[in-house]
């Protein structure tokens, strides 16, 4: 029996918008395993390891804890704990203070935060530029905003560290966002503070958003120079927003747990999105993430 065609197209956005590449591998390996076929899968890194067990009690606990209702809706800008836990580890990790309240908000995992934040700055026809190789789901949330994507190489002898000379000086003049990814995916190349230090005047300069991307900044391997925020440079919160993620550091990776750092009136305007989108995390989760945040990191040790 063939199916039914469906009345109405899909919008033009959709139509456009190329299969995810993770989404295509996925396919083809299941594909593959029916067959039979022995699978080596070298798509999207997906964490192995187990959870932290302090983080799994965490949750249980909350699950359990009769004294609030944990399976209601959440607040739309996260439980207050969390708000505090990400502001008290950025405080330890980045020696950044940050106002929990305004300037921090969880998130159903990083990716979704990108992009939603790209739908709260990006018109249609807005320029973002994309440093590559790089994450490919900055390519379908820009898409998805009907937004020009400009792509700038990053050079192995430069350590895959954007060289803002390689930026054309049309696509300077055009841009409204720059996508920074460090320690990068996928070529694992990390920047100092003194390239955030470049990025934050030359975005200034030009009127560009910067969104830093750290996601794997607890994997870093050096551990007298871990990598930076660029929230660490003094005025960047006037220019940058900061994404966060606990999937790879401490092996949460299903249970979609992030966040943004930034200014009062970029985190407002995510939390605008948002609001419109979703209820926020599953409350055990988020309290589970509080002890992820606050409790012993050694995880992050491990997993570098």
């Amino acid at each position: 029996m063939s199916a039914a065609k469906f009345i109405v197209p899909v919008a033009d956005r959709v139509a456009n918008l190329p299969p995810y590449v993770f989404a295509t591998v996925f396919q083809m390996k299941e594909a593959a395993l029916k067959a039979g076929r022995e699978v080596i899968d070298l798509g999207v890194g997906n964490p192995d390891g187990r959870a932290p067990l302090n983080v799994v009690t965490a949750l249980n606990e909350a699950i359990e804890d009769e004294s609030w209702n944990c399976h209601g809706y959440s607040t739309f800008r996260g439980l207050p704990r969390l708000r505090e836990a990400i502001a008290a580890w950025y405080y330890d990790r980045f020696v950044v203070r940050l106002d929990p309240d305004t300037e921090t908000l969880p998130l159903i995992g990083s990716k979704e935060g990108i992009a939603n934040f790209m739908r709260a700055y990006l018109n249609r026809g807005d320029t973002v530029i994309i440093p590559t190789p790089c994450y490919p789901a900055y390519f379908g949330a820009a898409r998805l905003c009907e937004a020009e994507i400009a792509e700038v190489p990053l050079r192995e002898e430069n350590g895959f560290v954007l060289d803002f000379a390689d930026v054309p000086a049309d696509v300077a003049a055009a841009a409204r966002m720059l996508i920074l990814n460090y320690p990068n995916n996928p070529t694992g190349g990390v920047c100092d503070l003194a390239f955030y230090e470049e990025a934050v005047a030359w975005c200034r300069r030009h009127g560009v958003i910067l969104v830093s991307d750290i996601a794997y900044s607890e994997l870093g391997f050096d551990p007298e120079a871990p990598p930076p925020s660029v929230l660490q440079v003094k005025g960047a919160r006037d220019v940058a927003v900061e994404f966060q993620s606990l999937s790879k550091s401490h092996n949460l990776a299903g249970w979609r747990v992030g966040f943004a750092v930034g200014g009062p009136e970029p985190i407002a305007a995510l939390g605008k999105v948002k609001s419109n989108v979703d209820f926020s995390l599953f409350g055990g989760i988020q309290m589970a993430a509080v002890e992820a945040l606050t409790g012993p990191q050694t995880i992050c040790r491990e997993n570098r």
